[in-house]
């Protein structure tokens, strides 16, 4: 979901049923735990890519970063490009952010 819009996009429409999916699995496996622990560390796991977005903006604006060459090849796209694209994808998952952080408080 870090390099092409349309998996964000997917991730994004699926991800509520994929989550019911998997707390429907730990309950038939016998779980009887508490549904917000398992929301926070899944919400924990996705913000582990999300991260990705502000620092690709981040390397991509610098004019000396060893990673800009690996970011330009991997995303195929001008710098300019991948600013848009990365703040797009951010946009599609702060509020996964902001579930979680309200989990945390």
């Amino acid at each position: 979901m870090t390099w092409d819009q349309s998996e964000a996009d997917t991730i994004a429409e699926y991800e509520q049923e994929v989550f019911a999916s998997y707390i429907g699995g730990l309950r038939d496996a016998g779980w009887t735990g508490e549904e917000p622990d398992v929301r926070l560390a899944y919400l924990s796991q996705l913000v582990t890519y999300v991260i990705f977005f502000p620092q690709i903006t981040a390397i991509t604006l610098l004019a000396e970063q060893p990673r800009k060459t690996f970011f330009r090849s991997r995303l195929g796209v001008d710098d300019e490009t991948a600013v848009e694209q990365c703040s797009q994808r951010l946009t599609t998952f702060i509020h996964l952010i902001d579930e979680g952080m309200e989990l945390v408080g």
